[in-house]
């Protein structure tokens, strides 16, 4: 959405399309941006209704947050010959610390195919990090690769954080938050590292925010340790910095990532110390030792230790996190910054098909 209002605030009409429930449907609606509900997989039907969808906004560019409903927007031969860009938020990885399950496997691979096949008819991937490009460019994408990293606002995110949210009474909190509770994102891992926080830590309280069809599999591993009390789901919440402003630590224990993740980039924002998984992605973002701790994935004993030196150590915690605070600061993850530069790649195909 961040994008969308950008374009706006520089005289362009942007329209969002996208599934008919959706979080994004909703953030459309309260900014006043244009949506079209639309189901992206690339089926013969999709296909035509993008094909209407088209034909009545008539874009200059397109611009997918993936590559699957970039193949249906090609299937629909929009007429008047767009701009085309598609994004990727692929783990640089090929080998990951636990099995995938067949599922997982077959998407990965359906992605990467699509996303070769793709390259050849549109005009450039905008890839979520450094090492993702990398990735893209050494498995043979024909486009231009360029680089589109999570961002924020730091003045709206710190008016933010004083306001708080209603959680359960605790003196310290550990918070983590995803937007999809699935099993890539380690939190098993991050409550049985939470047993080993309150050995020493008795007041820790552990918050994990967001949906997904993993959430009540936690709460049987957190009932399963003896800590359903001090395990807390909030749900999806909206504004992430009043959740920032009750933790003491911010964790990422995922074992798989594409971006540099926006939670992160908001917990540095705000001043929280940070633990993540030893992910490329992520160490763009968390210098070990210097902006943050960084700890193998998939390893509770790792990051029980981390979190518990974070909570004892509170020189370190605010050396790190003044440090953290700094970095985010610059340029390079302003939400203006990387929005401009996004408007400046949409410019080069533009200008050369005018």
């Amino acid at each position: 959405m961040g994008l969308a209002n950008y374009l706006t605030t520089q005289g362009i009409t942007v329209t969002v399309s996208g599934p008919s429930e959706s979080a994004v449907a909703v953030a459309c609606e309260q900014h006043d941006i244009p949506y079209r509900p639309q189901e992206f997989v690339p089926l013969p039907g999709n296909a035509r209704r993008m094909r209407d969808t088209l034909r009545t906004v008539q874009p200059d560019v397109i611009h997918s947050a993936s590559v699957f409903p970039l193949a249906t927007a090609l299937l629909a031969r929009p007429q008047n010959d767009p701009v085309m860009f598609g994004a990727v938020n692929t783990d640089p990885r090929l080998k990951m610390e636990i099995p995938l399950p067949p599922w997982e496997k077959t998407k990965r691979r359906l992605r990467s195919i699509t996303t070769r096949i793709l390259s050849r008819h549109i005009d450039g991937i905008f890839a979520t990090s450094m090492p993702t490009k990398k990735f893209l460019e050494k498995t043979g994408v024909r486009c231009e690769v360029s680089v589109f990293a999570e961002s924020i606002n730091t003045e709206a995110i710190l008016s933010q954080s004083h306001h708080g949210m209603k959680l359960p009474k605790a003196n310290t909190y550990i918070g983590t938050a995803a937007a999809d509770l699935d099993n890539l994102k380690g939190l098993d891992y991050l409550i049985q590292a939470l047993k080993l926080v309150r050995a020493n830590h008795h007041e820790a309280t552990l918050v994990i925010a967001g949906q997904g069809p993993n959430r009540n599999h936690l709460e049987r591993v957190a009932a399963q340790l003896g800590l359903d009390e001090y395990v807390h789901f909030p749900g999806f919440v909206d504004e992430l910095p009043k959740l920032l402003g009750h933790c003491s630590v911010w964790v990422l224990p995922s074992l798989s990532e594409g971006g540099r993740n926006v939670t992160v980039i908001e917990a540095m924002a705000t001043k929280t110390p940070v633990v993540v998984s030893d992910l490329p992605s992520l160490k763009e973002v968390v210098d070990d030792g210097i902006t943050g701790l960084v700890v193998p994935p998939a390893n509770s004993e790792a990051l029980g230790k981390a979190i518990s030196n974070l909570l004892s150590d509170k020189e370190m915690a605010s050396k790190l996190a003044t440090a953290a605070f700094d970095l985010v600061n610059s340029d390079d993850y302003s939400s203006t910054y990387q929005f401009s530069k996004v408007l400046e790649v949409y410019k080069k195909p533009l200008n050369t098909k005018s």
